[in-house]
């Protein structure tokens, strides 16, 4: 064994030392043997071991200290000795108490299994408690309990061996010294692997320490607390350094310097607090890939909250540290957040490595951020924004000044629009933009303190777009006066470049901008804007620097009326694309428009100028690019100026292509694109279009499409829904079909006296689209009641009314409608023998409600609705003739319907693509031919059953081809388009089952499926007879 008595001439805190290095003073073979422990035992009195004690040597033991036990030590007490040993020491209830020696450790785990147990309000106390002393040893420390508590000195986990500390269920443990975890001290981490963990769960579950240096794990959770007076986490020995504070009123607090050198996350709702806080991580930074998922302080979750008084400093001496905030996290710095050599700070999805350039992980919504000042340091790697969706930073940026210049740090946007509004005007760092937004809604880098005198220094600010935009609205960088060879030159200190996806944008003003390799300058945000070059400009061109030009560059422009567009002003020279350069390579460039003036009407043409050079252009831009397929441009370029001239493409009576107007007709201009008759309609009547007001915004907006979007923006505009749904109603055969339903009767029944019935109905149809017109979906289902009386065994005559619902989805076009129908129809029969005829007269009231969402994803996106009438006049009639077959009847007939239906005119609400539409009137003729057969079940009884089924043909003819006729309520010629057209021909068949519970009921089932000319459907109808 290690243990030694120490002489009472050597300091207690020498002896705590000498304690917690192992070393001795006397020889262990000169002290008293302890007492050994070799069964299981229950003590409930006090007992005291003078030289202290073990158990668990090679065997497991457990000793139970309850009731009114207390065992008390004066030397050293092990806990499972060697390998194969497992000693226990469990003392619970509120009067058993643990003393262990006043100047020895309480070694729990020293080569074996060692668990040490204080539950239930049991006290225990020591001097130094160690878990996990030797290798491969394992000791486990568990308080739980109200009440329950442990007080030492010093408290070792993970000596050398591997160490569990738990305190749960309101326990506490003070420890008046250290907490040192995965160690002897932070210094003295041994080679070999070892494992160590403290939890703290639960509410008023506390642990309270001087001074808490934790190289294995931590876990707070579920209001657990950990308090100290100075504190670190590290990395483990076994490399899996990891602590987590989570959960609600679960809280860190230390008073003085926190080191986090490891993973740390603060989570859901946890407290870290602090006076100072240092984010070094451990991992060196170097040219090789880094792993840093782990090696980060991450806030996150809503509640969240890392606090230093003082300040917290990011990054450390050639190592990586980062300070992830994501998720509703906050954190506050006490007016001061240093990001040093090696440091991130990262809003929302956390740093994943580090090589040459970052990789990062998934972004997520960003944390907050207090007011505190923000300083990058020289080699800082800077603050990062990872983020979904929008945020605002209005903190003050600062770099700090090496011996020459202020250029410390940098912003990297990876995902997300961030907008900074702060104070930036000591920020000199690098910007880069890898995706997102960034945007500078206020000035960088403009402070020029320091560099009042022409000097040889080159204070630059270099900012780098190769993915996702930076805006600048404000200034970036001052004018600086720099002698070269003896010779002044003046620039300004901030220079852009935008590569790749990149696009730089914005109303500010940068120094030196180079646009290259498929980079986009794009002047303005939200709008028309000017963006200013305070030097030279170049366009992809070579020779300047090392830049690519493989890929072609453009200028992208928004117009406006009146001439207004946007503008680069450049105050030096602007080299462009071939050309451009003396040397170097070149690269193509083009203007590429964007969106073009609501207000302003391109028929006859307009110019803009759109680059100005004070210092002349060299080269050119190649070409005018849009993705419309009516507008073309024609640059003019002049010594110092670069103009547009826009003009729209349209097409002479003999399809010629051409520019400008053709005497006072509508310019053919959408109509060139449009494939079928009802985008020609819907093209003719947009291209008449008011130039001016709505009707002239919406034109220019469709201006900007190519030919595949403008056609889907004609079949979206044409209002085709009002024609389909005219032709569900002209199909509709609710009262014709319940009545004729009802009519069929066993010609066997008592022809004399007056029924009652009522019928529900319901019905799904589809008709597929003709290339012109979209497929359309129809569903109705309704409730029909009627009253006939039976006459001279040879007549019927009665009336019925009912109410349905229809409802439509035409959803190629985005469209649908809801009817409400009201029917009421008188009908009669006749029979003699087995001839029968029978028909009637209908009324139907349509109340309709049709909405249209057009535009998706447009400029002119709009939801659109009416309110209209239509009715309809139906007559009908059905013969023929039943021909008996022993148990079963065959019946030839043939049908005849009319119906005529009236639409009554409408106006959809606001928007520009609003459509008068006007009234129309429609009828269709349908004849079916059919035979049916009844198959009798009641064997000659009255009541009973009898299976129906049947085929037939059906015809339509008249208006087939429904029609709607609109206009633009903004101002266009009328227009008419049509449906996908009624089936011509349809095949029927039908199935059912007749009921007659008794004399004077009957209960009829039928289904009916049809198909044919595009058109398929399947109804259903239950209808109750019951005679008088």
């Amino acid at each position: 064994m290690n243990h030694r008595h120490h002489p009472r001439s050597i300091t207690p805190l020498c002896a705590a030392v000498l304690v917690a290095l192992g070393l001795t003073t006397t020889p262990h073979a000169v002290r008293a043997a302890a007492h050994e422990y070799t069964a299981d035992e229950t003590i409930t009195e006090e007992r005291n071991h003078q030289q202290g004690f073990k158990a668990g040597i090679d065997t497991p033991v457990v000793l139970d200290i309850t009731g009114s036990g207390h065992l008390k030590n004066g030397g050293p007490v092990d806990l499972g000795v060697n390998q194969d040993g497992h000693g226990t020491v469990r003392v619970t209830g509120p009067d058993a108490r643990f003393s262990g020696p006043g100047s020895y450790s309480t070694d729990v785990g020293v080569s074996g299994k060692g668990t040490f147990i204080v539950q239930d309000g049991a006290k225990a106390f020591a001097n130094t408690l160690r878990a996990g002393v030797h290798k491969g040893s394992f000791g486990n420390i568990h308080v739980t309990g109200a009440g329950s508590s442990v007080k030492a000195r010093y408290l070792y986990l993970g000596h050398d061996g591997n160490a569990l500390l738990r305190i749960d269920g309101g326990a506490k443990v003070d420890i008046e010294a250290d907490v040192l975890g995965d160690g002897r001290s932070p210094d003295s981490f041994g080679t070999h692997r070892r494992n160590t963990r403290i939890e703290i769960s639960g509410k008023d579950s506390q642990l309270k320490a001087n001074n808490v240096r934790i190289g294995g794990q931590l876990l707070i959770e579920d209001g657990g607390q950990l308090h100290s007076n100075k504190g670190g986490v590290y990395t483990a020995s076994s490399g899996a350094g990891a602590a987590v504070i989570t959960g609600a009123g679960s809280r860190w607090l230390n008073e003085t310097k926190l080191e986090v050198h490891t993973g740390l996350d603060v989570r859901d709702g946890a407290t870290l607090e602090t006076e100072s806080l240092e984010i070094a991580g451990s991992r060196a930074i170097n040219n090789t890939a880094t792993d840093l998922t782990r090696e980060q302080l991450r806030v996150t979750g809503p509640g969240s909250l890392v606090k230093a008084s003082k300040g917290i400093f990011i990054g450390g001496s050639n190592r990586a540290g980062a300070l992830t905030v994501s998720e509703g996290g906050r954190v506050e710095a006490g007016g001061k957040l240093d990001i040093g050599p090696g440091g991130y700070l990262v809003l929302g999805g956390a740093i994943g490595g580090l090589s040459i350039e970052p990789t990062w992980q998934t972004p997520v919504a960003a944390g907050e951020l207090d007011d505190s000042v923000i300083i990058l340091h020289s080699s800082s790697l800077g603050l990062a924004f990872n983020h979904n969706g929008d945020i605002t930073l209005d903190n003050t940026l600062r770099s700090e000044r090496d011996a020459l210049h202020r250029n410390g740090g940098a912003l990297i946007n990876v995902a997300g629009t961030t907008t900074m509004t702060g104070d930036l005007s000591q920020f000199g760092g690098r910007v880069n933009v890898h995706g997102g937004t960034l945007v500078f809604d206020t000035d960088t880098y403009t402070d020029a303190t320091g560099y009042d005198h022409v000097g040889d220094a080159k204070p630059r600010q270099y900012m780098f777009v190769d993915g996702g935009t930076l805006v600048l609205n404000g200034e970036a960088g001052f004018r600086y006066q720099e002698r070269k060879d003896d010779v002044v030159s003046t620039f300004r200190t901030a220079w852009a470049t935008a590569s790749g996806t990149g696009v730089l944008a914005g109303n500010g003003t940068v120094g030196d901008t180079r646009i290259h390799d498929g980079g986009t300058l794009s002047p303005g945000h939200h709008g028309v804007g000017t963006f200013n070059v305070d030097g030279d400009l170049y366009f992809n061109v070579g020779g300047v620097g090392f830049e690519h030009v493989d890929t072609k560059s453009y200028l992208d422009v928004d117009l406006l009326a009146d001439g207004m567009s946007d503008l680069v002003r450049v105050s030096g020279a602007a080299y462009i694309g071939h050309g451009g350069a003396t040397e170097g390579e070149q690269g193509d460039t083009g203007v590429r428009v964007n969106t073009l003036d609501p207000a302003t009407s391109y028929q006859e043409g307009q110019r803009y100028t759109i680059l100005e050079a004070e210092g002349g252009i060299t080269g050119g831009f190649d070409d005018v690019v849009s993705n419309s397929a009516f507008v073309t441009g024609t640059l003019v370029q002049t010594d110092k100026a670069v103009h547009l001239d826009v003009t729209l493409i349209t097409q002479d009576e003999s399809g010629e292509q051409e520019a400008g107007e053709k005497g006072n007709q509508p310019l053919t201009v959408f109509g060139r694109v449009a494939h079928t008759a009802n985008q020609r309609a819907t093209a003719t009547a947009l291209d008449s279009l008011q130039q001016s007001g709505d009707a002239l915004a919406l034109y220019n907006q469709l201006l900007m499409q190519d030919e595949d979007s403008a056609r889907r923006s004609f079949d979206d505009l044409s209002g085709e829904a009002y024609a389909s749904t005219r032709a569900m109603l002209l199909r509709d055969d609710f009262l014709r079909a319940g009545v004729l339903s009802h009519l069929r009767t066993d010609p066997a029944e008592v022809a004399n006296g007056s029924r009652a019935w009522v019928t529900g109905s319901g019905d799904a149809r589809s008709q597929r689209g003709d290339g012109n017109a979209a497929a359309r979906r129809d569903h109705s289902e309704g409730l029909l009641m009627g009253y006939d009386f039976s006459f001279g065994e040879s007549w019927t005559v009665g009336a019925a009314g009912g109410r349905q619902s229809m409802r439509q989805q035409v959803r190629g076009r985005g469209a649908g409608s809801e009817v409400d129908a009201l029917h009421s129809g008188v009908y009669a029969a006749f029979r003699r023998d087995a001839l029968w005829l029978r028909g009637g007269v209908s009324y139907a009231d349509f109340e309709v409600e049709t909405d249209r969402a057009v535009g998706a994803g447009q400029p002119w996106e709009q939801s659109l609705r009416s309110r209209y009438k239509a009715h309809a006049v139906s007559s009908f009639s059905e013969a023929g003739v039943d021909l008996p077959l022993n148990a079963m009847t065959l019946t030839p007939y043939l049908g005849l319907a009319h119906t005529a239906l009236s639409t009554g005119g409408s106006v959809e609400g606001e928007g520009s693509a609003a459509l008068y539409v006007l009234p129309t009137r429609d009828q269709v003729w349908t004849t079916t031919t059919g035979v049916r057969v009844a198959w009798e079940t009641s064997g000659g009884e009255r009541t009973g059953a009898r299976i129906e089924g049947g085929l037939a043909w059906q015809n339509h003819y008249g208006d087939r081809l429904v029609d709607s006729t609109h206009a633009f309520v903004v101002g266009s010629d009328a227009f008419t388009v049509r449906s996908a057209p009624l089936a011509r021909n349809l095949a029927v068949a039908e199935f059912g089952v007749v009921l007659r519970p008794s004399d004077s009921s009957r209960v009829n089932l039928f289904v009916q499926g049809h198909r044919g000319g595009g058109e398929r459907g399947l109804a259903a109808q239950a209808s109750w007879n019951l005679r008088f």
